[in-house]
């Protein structure tokens, strides 16, 4: 048993009726350590089976290989691009799995033509 499976199995009840969020980094900053997301995703669902799993990218992205079809525990993954695409600071990405883009990703936050074409 972890660490996380400790957190899980101790914090469950108190996330009885509500919708708890869990937040893992891909790749850490300072030691570039990467986390098997996909893994910890799965098995962290298996104990809370309503947790959410939010990925931050913002190290791992283009410095892992990033399939999102191999990551289907993961309910969203989000990154800057100032790092690794050479984007301005504030550009940035999040990927939400197919359930959410009816609510968050109806609308992007910047309008422009073409928004109603398939």
């Amino acid at each position: 048993q972890t660490a996380l499976d400790d957190h899980l199995l101790l914090n469950s009840k108190k996330w009885e009726g509500k919708q708890p969020l869990l937040v893992l980094d891909h790749t850490t900053s300072n030691t570039a350590l990467t986390f098997p997301i996909e893994a910890l995703a799965a098995h962290a669902k298996s104990i809370v089976p309503n947790l959410l799993v939010a990925v931050d990218g913002a190290h791992g992205l283009l410095a892992q290989n990033l399939d999102i079809a191999q990551i289907p525990s993961v309910d969203f993954y989000l990154s800057n691009g100032h790092k690794w695409l050479s984007a301005p600071r504030g550009v940035a990405f999040l990927h939400a799995t197919g359930a959410f883009h009816d609510t968050i990703l109806r609308q992007p936050a910047i309008v422009s033509h073409g928004i109603d074409e398939p």
